[in-house]
């Protein structure tokens, strides 16, 4: 599947507004705009869910555990 530019659909979770790059039936790629007065809720998806940080800092809750990554950091979290 090919999404141009002019096709990414903005759209907002939780939230949190983003950009729908591309999808299949099991995975999707976002581009994330958190802003620093965001605050996601814990909760999960049915399918494992990867990022990479462009820039700022994001903290992620994993598990009960605490992680703070930066700028070139990336992270895979599980399904459920």
């Amino acid at each position: 599947m090919i999404v141009t530019k002019s096709q990414a659909k903005k759209r907002q979770f939780l939230g949190v507004d983003f950009v729908l790059l591309s999808h299949g039936p099991s995975s999707m790629v976002t581009k994330m705009l958190y802003k620093s007065t965001d605050k996601v809720p814990s909760h999960k998806h049915t399918n494992e869910q990867s990022g990479y940080v462009i820039s700022g800092t994001y903290r992620l809750f994993i598990k009960d555990t605490l992680y703070d990554i930066g700028p070139g950091d990336s992270y895979t979290i599980s399904e459920n």
